[in-house]
């Protein structure tokens, strides 16, 4: 192999990458809105309102201006968003590569690889910020390279660098402090030439932070979304920006050591994945011999970068493992990737000067390797036919009454829902709240002011006063009550009993639950959480009145019979049977739960394996089974510890009347 020659030409080469990478991107992302964080970030950009903590400013200002592209959908256009950034960040690590190994086919082979990654794919194709803040990881990384090795020093080059710098701290700051130690390591030999200018380049890092004061600005208007609403004082910016209402969620009360060496096995998989094994064996093989090829310096910054994003902070999170917070985890190591993607270039090159391998024989591993990443990225990416989000929301939507409000929770129906009536109208004579006075500007308190009690207060208030129909998607706040709807719960009479279950769906939901929940399991992770959340919920609402499902051959009979057979429906059904307003036979509940036991899956996460055992517990009291019983109380409270477990008031309870408990 012999070194591309330089020359005016040599920012072609990127461009093509670029360009390449974004019509893959284009012809696959969804034309519609999807789940995770996808169509609050639509909703966000669309109205340039507040998105969640942080807030992504930046972001959101970006994807307003993407909003007014004239292709596709909404939906589509802030996708393109991502698209463009994940196309560019390939395109800067071809420059990284060129610069660092002066081969063109070695820069191709490191961005195509990671641009069609699984992960980094999936990033590129939906409504997300991390191929943004992998775009500013790289730039500054090839921005460092060139200031390191400029002579005299560039002081341009180093206000562009605090700029972007600034930039992205507006965009995802938490996973920028991360990785900044790598700049500091890379630009180390540039340090007395950095202090001497940091007058100039810490304004203009401070520059690069203004968003942050366009957010504030912002928010006081009360866009159509914004998370938090209004946010008049310090303290209220502070939690937006610090992320302090996420604490619970970073760090959970039953994470263990075992939980973080799950992820660590999990992290490793993962890398043999995005690269199909053999570009990671590469990749493996370039970190090995990256010192003594770049020396200490950049071989330092590389691995830092790789560990920050992934090993590191697997050890700084709380979550449990499971495979939705594995999934959620996934997408966090994307800089990783891509320093295994640069690796995989220099392993390949080593690998060819070692044992003399001739050229036609690299372009061969070359596009091998591509194929095959490609080939194990596209099973789950090719998502250019997903409609999965505007069928669920238009089952929620439109069997409601006419003029209905209707309370959403949950990034779910936030996102989707909030998409379909709001940007695209379906649905114009209803209005959409949150029960927690968060995203829509329609809100009956300020969340960052209100305690939780006087705003369930509030909500509870304003059901009873209204003259409208109200209607929730679950949960339903405690002493409203309702009428089950499966996908929403109708507000009724102070004297109803909420427990009544459905006896028929709507056609639209009927159709919904045929084709969307029963008989589909989505290669999606988000889709796939969801469609068995709607499962146990529908397996519940049937359960909870027998005469709906009891009769042989009766359509409820039909359906239990297939809910039956998977987890969350034979869980769903014993939830349905111990809450059914006519009493219940604890030997059958049992038997159903030793069912739902038989069924249940490896990696289902701690909160519903909690609440299994705690089903089982209350009815092997029922039972009399007092030991058993016990056993199983005191699993779930282990399983995940909460100061409103019922588990634990049970347990209480039984210890103050002199029963033992154990230790």
């Amino acid at each position: 192999m012999t070194a591309g020659p330089g020359g005016r030409r040599e920012w072609l080469h990127p461009v093509v990458v670029f360009l390449a990478l974004l019509a893959v991107y284009a012809a696959t992302a969804p034309r519609t809105v999807a789940l995770e964080d996808d169509g609050l970030f639509i909703l966000s950009s669309y109205f340039l309102g507040i998105e969640h903590p942080p807030g992504y400013p930046l972001h959101t200002l970006f994807g307003h201006l993407f909003t007014l592209l004239p292709v596709g959908s909404v939906a589509f256009r802030v996708h393109m968003l991502s698209a463009f950034f994940g196309a560019l960040t390939c395109a800067f690590i071809w420059m990284c590569v060129q610069t660092l190994l002066r081969e063109r086919l070695l820069a191709y082979f490191a961005a195509f690889g990671l641009g069609l990654s699984r992960v980094f794919w999936s990033q590129s194709i939906i409504a997300e910020v991390y191929t943004l803040n992998t775009f500013f990881v790289f730039a500054l990384v090839y921005l460092g390279l060139r200031l390191g090795a400029a002579e005299p020093f560039a002081p341009r080059t180093a206000a562009l660098m605090a700029f972007l710098f600034g930039l992205s701290l507006a965009n995802h700051w938490p996973l920028m402090v991360l990785v900044s130690p790598a700049f500091a390591i890379l630009l180390w030999p540039r340090r007395h030439d950095l202090i001497r200018w940091l007058p100039v380049l810490v304004p203009v890092c401070v520059v690069g932070l203004s968003p942050y004061f366009w957010l504030v600005v912002r928010s006081w208007s009360d866009p159509v979304f914004s998370f938090y609403g209004p946010l008049t004082s310090p303290g209220e910016f502070w939690t937006m920006v610090s992320r302090a209402g996420y604490a619970s969620v970073d760090a959970s009360p039953s994470a263990t050591w075992i939980d973080h060496l799950y992820f660590v096995r999990y992290f490793g998989l993962q890398l043999l994945l995005q690269f199909a094994i053999i570009g990671t064996a590469l990749g493996l093989l370039g970190a090995i011999v990256q010192w003594r090829t770049w020396g200490r310096r950049i071989s330092m910054c590389l691995t830092v970068i790789f560990l920050m994003p992934s090993l590191v902070l697997i050890f700084l999170l709380g979550f449990d493992y499971d495979s939705l917070h594995a999934h959620i985890f996934s997408v966090y190591p994307l800089p990783a990737y891509a320093v295994v993607a640069i690796w995989m270039s220099l392993g390949l090159m080593h690998l060819a000067r070692k044992e003399q391998i001739a050229k036609w024989f690299v372009h061969l591993v070359c596009v091998i390797s591509l194929t095959l990443i490609a080939a194990v990225s596209a099973r789950t990416n090719l998502r250019a036919g997903y409609d999965w989000s505007s069928r669920y929301a238009h089952a929620i939507l439109l069997p409601l009454p006419r003029d209905a409000i209707l309370f959403v929770s949950g990034d779910a129906e936030v996102g989707a829902v909030g998409y379909f009536h709001l940007v695209e109208g379906v649905r114009p004579d209803i209005t959409l709240m949150n029960p927690r006075g968060l995203g829509f500007s329609a809100r009956l308190y300020h969340p960052l002011r209100t305690r939780r009690a006087d705003g369930d207060a509030a909500v509870a208030s304003f059901t009873q006063a209204v003259r409208r129909p109200v209607a929730f998607t679950p949960p339903v706040p405690e002493g409203i009550k309702t009428v089950n709807h499966w996908l929403y719960y109708l507000v009724t009479a102070p004297d109803h009993d909420d427990r009544t279950a459905f006896t028929r769906l709507d056609a639209t939901q009927r159709e919904f639950l045929e084709t969307a929940v029963l008989n589909s399991d989505s290669s999606d992770p988000w889709t796939s959480f969801v469609q068995r959340g709607l499962r146990r919920r529908f397996a519940a609402s049937l359960a909870m009145t027998p005469e709906t499902w009891q009769t042989e051959g009766s359509p409820g009979s039909a359906f239990l019979k297939r809910l039956d057979a998977g987890f969350d429906g034979a869980l769903g059904i014993a939830i349905g049977m111990i809450a059914s307003a006519k009493g219940y036979d604890p030997h059958a509940a049992a038997r159903q739960l030793d069912r739902a036991a038989y069924l249940m899956p490896g990696d289902l996460a701690k909160s519903d394996k909690a609440l299994f055992f705690e089903l089982r517990g209350h009815v092997r009291l029922e039972l009399g089974r007092l030991e058993e019983a016990l056993r199983d109380l005191r699993t779930a409270v282990e399983l995940h510890p909460s100061s409103t477990s019922r588990s634990a008031s049970t347990l209480a309870r039984l210890s103050q009347q002199g029963t033992q408990i154990g230790d």
